[in-house]
């Protein structure tokens, strides 16, 4: 058996199975656009690249509707198998005292600390939660982990509002458990997205998540108490104050986030595509 994931792997491997004797093929769709689904002329090829698989995942429903829509002869082909966390481990990381926050970014402990983990490339947006700081108390902070072609364009953004002091740049970081557990929230600002691991992940952390109203954020939270409207830094700026002064609400999410991402966990994930294996090598023998 041949899994494979992305483009253009997709189609070395379809093509190779008209040349030599295949095992069983698996592909695993992740994203709910891409520059090939936004091409009609592309389509017919697409189908018959998709054909040559046994079984084609989506990682989530968004996903699974896309692909049954782009390439509807082969419905029977598609299945939904949502990616997975390790709850446990996001959930019972330790979080970093106060005196590490004072020594490495002249944060007090009592300050509101907000954190995003994310490339900065592609369908990320940073800025918006940028802008969301500059319209927050002076004891707001943002903190940003992550590297990526349009890090200077969010830098340039901090120096634009004069929210230096405010914003932090982290930098490729193997700690997000710990970072998501000593902020107050954790909040996913992006345009798009095929499935959301972070927000898995921010779900997990016992702390309130936010994250966009876009697809792969908004088929993984609870309810849409977790999202804000995509770009729109005061609405983003207005849920995280009335999360900051209202525990009862912090308590809600946190809760509610939990129960929730149960479902999400990597063991459920791992067993499902175990099933589908195990499937495959039967019909095909």
């Amino acid at each position: 058996m041949i899994h494979v994931h992305l483009f253009p792997c997709l189609y070395y491997f379809s093509l190779a199975s008209r040349i030599i004797k295949m095992p069983v093929l698996v592909f695993t769709e992740h994203s709910t656009q891409n520059g090939r689904t936004v091409k009609k002329i592309l389509q017919p090829i697409e189908k018959y690249m998709y054909s040559r698989y046994d079984a084609i995942i989506a990682i989530s429903h968004n996903v699974e509707s896309m692909l049954k829509g782009w390439i509807p002869e082969l419905i029977h082909k598609v299945l939904l198998i949502n990616n997975g966390v390790s709850v446990d481990k996001f959930h019972s990381a330790e979080a970093y005292d106060g005196n590490y926050l004072k020594k490495h970014f002249d944060v007090d402990e009592n300050d509101f600390k907000i954190f995003m983990a994310s490339r900065f490339s592609g369908p990320k947006d940073q800025s918006t939660i940028i802008r969301a700081i500059s319209k927050l108390p002076n004891d707001f902070h943002a903190f940003f982990a992550g590297d990526g072609d349009d890090l200077q364009k969010s830098k340039n953004l901090v120096a634009e509002l004069q929210l230096e002091e405010r914003v932090h740049f982290l930098g490729f970081r193997s700690d997000i458990p710990q970072l998501m557990k000593t902020a107050d929230i954790n909040v996913l600002s992006s345009f798009f997205e095929g499935f959301s691991g972070v927000t898995l992940e921010g779900l997990s952390s016992g702390k309130p998540f936010l994250g966009a109203d876009v697809p792969g954020i908004n088929d993984v939270v609870p309810n849409e108490n977790f999202l804000f409207e995509k770009e729109n830094a005061l609405e983003l700026s207005e849920k995280i104050l009335k999360i900051c002064h209202h525990a009862d609400v912090r308590e809600s999410m946190t809760t509610t986030a939990l129960e929730h991402v149960r479902k999400y966990d990597v063991q459920i994930m791992l067993q499902n595509h175990l099933s589908l294996y195990k499937k495959l090598q039967r019909l095909n023998h």
